[in-house]
């Protein structure tokens, strides 16, 4: 499968595959993802049980760097979890998504942080 280097928040659709460093599992569900619209300035997403949408500023990065990145407004679906631990990851998730303040960006991977700690980490969905 080759590589390519990513140097836009935009475009991809990022899988969740780490929460604060532990691997993440999505059980009988979808894993969670998020997208970036840059156009719109839009982020919109796939929490394991719903969808998440609001609105995004994102300063330039450059090639393995990092710069700010600030979630505004994010609403999500309301639909019920029934399995306990997607429920907790949703949670998990959501929560840390709207106290990111930072990203970088490396080879097919983004990282998203918070007060400079690694608290999400994605991979480019195939």
């Amino acid at each position: 499968m080759p590589s390519h280097e990513t140097t836009s928040l935009a475009g991809p659709e990022w899988q969740l595959v780490e929460i604060r460093g532990k691997a993440v599992t999505a059980g009988q569900r979808s894993a969670p993802h998020i997208q970036f619209d840059e156009a719109n300035q839009r982020v919109t997403g796939h929490s394991g049980c719903n969808r998440f949408f609001g609105g995004y500023i994102a300063a330039d990065i450059a090639p393995h760097g990092s710069a700010s990145l600030n979630l505004s407004a994010l609403g999500s679906t309301k639909m019920a979890c029934l399995e306990a631990d997607a429920n907790q990851l949703e949670h998990q998730f959501l929560t840390l998504l709207q106290q990111v303040d930072a990203y970088a960006l490396t080879v097919d991977q983004l990282v998203l942080s918070k007060g400079g700690e690694a608290v999400l980490r994605f991979v480019v969905q195939q």
